[in-house]
C-alpha cells in the first residue's frame, strides 16, 4: 500500500524518494544522515582540525555500528532470549565509548558535534534497554548530563510527534 503511494508522488530534484527530506534553497536533501551532515556542516559542527575531523568519523561509524546492532536486537523475534548475551558484552562497549571520551567535555574535545547527538541518542537507547548500564562510566554519565543541560527532555519531547522513534518502539 505504502509502496504503492509513495511511487504514485513526486518529489523532482531529489534524487531519491525518501523521507526525511530537506530543502534548504536551492539544496535539496534527503535521508536522515544526509540531512545531519548538511546542518552539521553549515553551522560547523563536524570538527575543526585534522584531529578532530578524524575523532568525528571514526565515532561516526562505530555509533552506526552499534546503532544497528540493537536495531537488529529490539526488532528480533528472540528479542528476550538474545537479550542477556547482549547486555554481557554491553560493558565492554561502553568501556570503549568511555575511553574515547577520555576526559573531554564532548567526543570531539572542547565543542559539541554532530556526533555528540548521535553518541547521546546510542547512549540513551543503551539506558533503555539497560537502565544502570552507564553507573560504571562516569565520564559517559557526565557526558549525558551535559547533553541533557544543554537540550532538556522538554526542548526534544514537548511535541508527541517529535518523540524519536526508539523511544516509540522501546514501549511495550
Amino acid at each position: 500500500m505504502l509502496g504503492n503511494l509513495v511511487s504514485q508522488l513526486s518529489f523532482p530534484g531529489f534524487p531519491f524518494i525518501q523521507l526525511p527530506y530537506l530543502i534548504d534553497g536551492t539544496h535539496k536533501i534527503t535521508q536522515s544522515n544526509a540531512i545531519l551532515r548538511y546542518i552539521a556542516r553549515k553551522h560547523n559542527l563536524c570538527g575543526e582540525t585534522e584531529e578532530e575531523k578524524i575523532r568525528v568519523d571514526i565515532l561516526e561509524n562505530q555509533l552506526m555500528d552499534n546503532r544497528m546492532e540493537m536495531v537488529r536486537l529490539c526488532f528480533d523475534p528472540n528479542f528476550e532470549k538474545l537479550k542477556p548475551k547482549y547486555l554481557e558484552g554491553l560493558p565492554e562497549k561502553l568501556k570503549l565509548y568511555s575511553q574515547f571520551l577520555g576526559k573531554r567535555p564532548w567526543f570531539t574535545g572542547d565543542k559539541i558535534t554532530f556526533v555528540d547527538f548521535l553518541a547521546y541518542d546510542v547512549l540513551d537507547m543503551k539506558r533503555i534497554v539497560e537502565p544502570g548500564c552507564l553507573d560504571s562510566f562516569p565520564n559517559l554519565k557526565d557526558f549525558i548530563s551535559r547533553f541533557e543541560v544543554m537540550f532538556p527532555s522538554s526542548f526534544l519531547f514537548d511535541d508527541p510527534c517529535s518523540i524519536p522513534s526508539f523511544v516509540i518502539l522501546s514501549q511495550s
